[in-house]
């Protein structure tokens, strides 16, 4: 027999109305103690309780269940699923995956499925217009996560100029002069994040009272080529650090730079968002040979960590309850900073430049 709310009201020596609170975790719910939400959710769970969103869409005219909308061939979209499921959850809602390929379908389900909440990752520029303009027709809640806000609804966000700001820094405190940055293409349909990821580069390196040096920037989206005349310059002109936008961009970068003779750590210093990469704690791989062969090399990632969680626990609860103890900034954006993790237990891809003496002693000199 399925459990209800006065099962879990007897069982916690609340009333069904408190318990109904609780496990929708609405505004009257946010007046409860939290020790108090906690134990009913808990109780509910040990007893195997489930929610009837049907019934509840019935009632109420809305579906318990948030839209995804998203384009899914991003490599971060595994990392945002899994925050985003687990925010979801805890406050006892479903989520809806729909991808922004085709937006006429997406939002004719969303109309014919009651779906009151979106929430949308969608870099093109056009897509988000139309998501936003379709919310706003229906007047429907939306939350942006990355990018810009649209209007008055607003965009959770992390630092992308700050984050690459703070990590050349971190390279020029540990002895790094000549600093690359391995960019993506720049167009009219290009990210926020990347114009974000490039100014802080070029702020950090004015900043530092550092050359700005056009020959240390690759901007495309072809690292392995791109990266080969930075590799062809004479050893006083070659960076010894490279900036990576993306995991994928330093993948690339670290199988030129090994096919080309040079060695990591001991040549260069790679840095790249490490939470975009799943277990990044874990060694990387990448092989050497294409097609994959028997070579291959294997070291943790030590970079910048962007608080994925925090983020998108941040853009669910304002989505829900339309509260967050941020301020946006001018573009509607909720920011969060990233951290520079220096940490270099193991195998590691950051150091300082190799002195002129350890490069002989390399090469038996």
């Amino acid at each position: 027999m399925a459990v209800t709310l006065k099962d879990i009201a007897k069982a916690t020596g609340v009333n069904d109305s408190t318990v109904s609170h609780a496990l929708k975790n609405d505004a009257y719910a946010q007046r409860l103690r939290q020790e108090t939400r906690e134990r009913i959710r808990k109780v509910a769970h040990e007893m195997g309780y489930r929610s009837n969103l049907i019934a509840s869409a019935m009632r109420t005219g809305r579906n318990q269940n948030i839209t995804f909308i998203n384009d899914f061939s991003r490599e971060q979209t595994a990392q945002i699923l899994s925050d985003l499921l687990e925010s979801v959850t805890k406050h006892g809602f479903g989520l809806k995956l729909y991808s922004d390929v085709d937006l006429d379908y997406t939002f004719g389900e969303i109309l014919r499925n009651q779906l009151h909440y979106i929430i949308s990752v969608s870099m093109n520029p056009e897509k988000r217009k139309q998501i936003a303009v379709f919310a706003n027709r229906h007047h429907l809640k939306l939350v942006f996560i990355y990018e810009k806000g649209y209007g008055h609804f607003p965009a959770f966000i992390t630092d992308n100029f700050k984050a690459i700001s703070d990590a050349a820094n971190y390279l020029y405190s540990i002895g790094h002069r000549r600093i690359s940055f391995l960019c993506q293409k720049h167009n009219a349909y290009a990210s926020e994040c990347v114009r974000e990821r490039h100014n802080g580069y070029v702020s950090a390196i004015r900043e530092l009272g550092l050359p700005l040096n056009e020959k240390l920037i690759y901007c495309g989206n072809d690292t392995e080529e791109g990266i080969l005349p930075i590799l062809q310059l004479p050893e006083k002109e070659r960076p010894t650090a490279f900036l990576c936008f993306s995991p994928g961009v330093m993948f690339s970068a670290t199988y030129m730079i090994y096919n080309y003779g040079f060695r990591v750590p001991e040549d260069f210093s790679l840095m790249t968002f490490e939470s975009a990469i799943p277990h990044s704690n874990e060694y990387v791989v990448v092989n050497l040979d294409n097609p994959p062969g028997r070579r291959s090399i294997q070291f943790r990632i030590r970079g910048i960590q962007e608080p994925h969680s925090e983020v998108i626990e941040s853009a669910v609860d304002y989505l829900i309850h339309g509260k967050t103890s941020l301020s946006p900034n001018k573009e509607n954006c909720y920011a969060f900073a990233c951290q520079i993790n220096s940490e270099t237990v193991g195998p590691t891809v950051i150091r300082g430049p190799a002195s002129q003496t350890e490069k002989q002693s390399r090469k038996g000199g």
